[in-house]
Parts: C-alpha cells; sequence; structure tokens
C-alpha cells in the first residue's frame, strides 16, 4: 500500500512539475509544432542494411560501446523477449526507430506528455524510458527502482528567438527565456550556461516555464520569444518568418569546458530488476542503437525517409534536424565516467548514493 501511494505522489508530483506555473499570462496554445502522433513501431528483423560504410561504423565506436561489424546481425535469444521503448517526440527517437529492425520482440512508442511517459514507465513491466538525463536521475532520487543502460545524444538543443538574434548565453542578459518546465534538463544546462557567462539566473535572465505548444506558438505568431527547445522543433521554429536559429547547446558547452563532444543530454532508463535478470537484452539493446547511429551517419537521407511517417515533419525539417543532433552511445564505464563528469561540472557532484543507477555488465 506504501508503495502505490508512493507512486501516486510521485505521478502527481512529476504532472505538477510540468504544469508549473509560468510569470506571465501566456496566450492560448495553437497547433503545436510538437504535435507529433502517438505511434508504434513493433519490430520486424526484415530490413537489413545493405552497403553501410564500414569506415563510418568504425568511427563511431568508441571504449564502451558494442561493436558492429559490417553483415553482423543480432543474435536472437531461445526465447524473444518483448520490450517496450519509451521514446520522446524528437530527433532522438530517430536512431532508436531504426534500432527496432535489429531487436526481435522490440516495440518503439514515441510520446508527446514526458509526466504521462514517466508515469506509465513506472506502471508497467518491461518498459525502457528514453529521456532527458536529469529527468531520470530525478525519478531514481524519488526512489524508483531504475538504471541508466546507455546514454545516446551529446547534441540536441538549441536556443530559438523571434524577431531577434541570441547567438550566445551572454545575449540572455535582460531576457527572458521560455523553458518547458521547473527543474527540466533544459533548464538545468541553461542555467549552468548563464552563469558561466557571469549573469544571475532568475535576475539578468528570468525563465518562463510553458509547454512547447505554448512557446513554439508566439513564434508561429511573430512574437518576441526566446525559447530553448531539441530537434527538430528548432529547425522547423528556426524557418519561421521570424525566427533565429542560435546558441547551440553543444557548441556552448564544448567552448565553456573544453570537452570536444557534447554531454550526456539523453539516456536509456529500465528498471533495475529488469536490467538485472536480463543483461543479454541489455547488451543487444546497445547494440541495435549503435549500429542504427552508424546507419543513419552514413546515409542521414535514407534513415529520415524510413521514419518520415512516424513525425508530422516534413522529411528536408527532419533531415536538417537530424544533421544537427550529435549521437554518441556510451555505456558501463564509460558512460558512468561521462554522467559524473557532467554532474561534477555544472556544479551538481553525485554522491555515492547514486552509484546503484548506473548499469554495469555482470
Amino acid at each position: 500500500m506504501k508503495s502505490k501511494l508512493f507512486v501516486f505522489a510521485l505521478i502527481a508530483m512529476l504532472v505538477l512539475a510540468a504544469c508549473g506555473t509560468t510569470q506571465k499570462t501566456q496566450p492560448e496554445p495553437t497547433d503545436s509544432i510538437n504535435a507529433f502522433p502517438l505511434v508504434v513501431d513493433s519490430v520486424e528483423n526484415a530490413y537489413p542494411v545493405e552497403g553501410l560504410a564500414q569506415d563510418t561504423i568504425e568511427e563511431t565506436q568508441t571504449d564502451g560501446t558494442y561493436p558492429i561489424t559490417e553483415g553482423e546481425s543480432v543474435v536472437e535469444t531461445e526465447e524473444t523477449l518483448t520490450v517496450t521503448v519509451l521514446a520522446p517526440s524528437s530527433t532522438t527517437s530517430i536512431p532508436i526507430l531504426l534500432a527496432a529492425k535489429y531487436l526481435p520482440g522490440l516495440n518503439v512508442e514515441i510520446f508527446e506528455n514526458h509526466p504521462q511517459a514517466n508515469a506509465q514507465f513506472m506502471a508497467e513491466e518491461d518498459l525502457v524510458l528514453v529521456t532527458g538525463l536529469s529527468v531520470g536521475f530525478d525519478m531514481f532520487k524519488n526512489e524508483v527502482p531504475l538504471q541508466l543502460i546507455n546514454t545516446n545524444v551529446t547534441g540536441l538543443s538549441y536556443i530559438v528567438s523571434c524577431n531577434f538574434e541570441i547567438n550566445s548565453f551572454a545575449e540572455l542578459a535582460g531576457h527572458e527565456i521560455y523553458l518547458p518546465f521547473e527543474g527540466s534538463p533544459l533548464e538545468e544546462t541553461t542555467q549552468f550556461f548563464v552563469e558561466q557567462a557571469g549573469l544571475v539566473y532568475g535576475e539578468d535572465v528570468k525563465p518562463i516555464y510553458a509547454p512547447f505548444d505554448t512557446s513554439t506558438a508566439l513564434i508561429k505568431n511573430g512574437d518576441d520569444a526566446i525559447v530553448a527547445i531539441p530537434q527538430p522543433a528548432a529547425t522547423a521554429m528556426a524557418a519561421q518568418e521570424c525566427g533565429h536559429l542560435g546558441a547551440s547547446f553543444y557548441d556552448t558547452w564544448n567552448e565553456v569546458t573544453g570537452d570536444s563532444d557534447g554531454y550526456p543530454q539523453v539516456g536509456a532508463f529500465a528498471k533495475a530488476e529488469f536490467a538485472s535478470a536480463h543483461p543479454e537484452w541489455v547488451i543487444a539493446f546497445n547494440q541495435a542503437v549503435a549500429r542504427a547511429i552508424a546507419e543513419l551517419q552514413a546515409n542521414p537521407e535514407a534513415a529520415v525517409n524510413e521514419v518520415a511517417e512516424k513525425f508530422s515533419f516534413p522529411v528536408p525539417v527532419l533531415l536538417k534536424a537530424l544533421q544537427a543532433t550529435k549521437f554518441t552511445v556510451q555505456s558501463d564505464q564509460e558512460m558512468k565516467d561521462s554522467v559524473i563528469h557532467y554532474y561534477k561540472t555544472i556544479g551538481k557532484p553525485l554522491d555515492e548514493s547514486y552509484e546503484a543507477i548506473f548499469y554495469t555488465l555482470p
């Protein structure tokens, strides 16, 4: 009973966080550029990648990733395990959708509503949640028994403005910036970048919490606005008459920290009990994602054409957005080191209580 009460309380907390009070009157929501249709992509291991550039595959491999050789197939177990991956409505999901064809039993559901997806992940078994890093870590902090099994995106988000240009976080001085909800992954790094620019977050730069359909409506209506937003909506909004694609979170991170490949923005989280019981599935899933990333890097146009029907954007927008997204699959110790480095860098070092969030192969 206590467990059920906790889950209900946590779900309510998540919903309230996503609907945080804004600091000024918002326009009425219109049809959002982020209004992706809910889709389910069922695995059919019938789409082999032919002619995948071997040099591209080799370039994507790093320590801690799973090697994929030309013509290699993901090995099926004697009993196929059916697992659903909940993935957000962004370019983050493109390699996850592509990975489905390499892993029998994998289903991919694209979601728009983050609190609902979080609640579904907590309530159901055999689910994997692909989401912003801080979302998973907040759930773990609230005693949701999950583990991070990989990180796969290091560059996704941008500042998009209407009627003026914001090409650096220093240029946010004296402005308000729209963020999807308080404590979101976008706010976590926005605050870090603002402070690194010598500004006081909350005073020199004031956040306004609003769902993407509200903030993007401002740009579509031609109103003055600054929005932190992921791809592909960033590309679509920048294409509006007043739109401007400004500061890149990936480039800003590299400039501020001296790193060269961004930071872990998105991860795949599984229930700890599931990950422990199915290490072979975790390996196969990470293999499939790595293979899908190699595939889309070798031929992004073909990759976009394959998944375009899952999104509401035209192919040219998806293609441009995909090419503006940085993918790097990390797992095991390399993943752990990268995440620890990220949180230490932004001034929120992880203590030993977070040790259990990192999945390691037995």
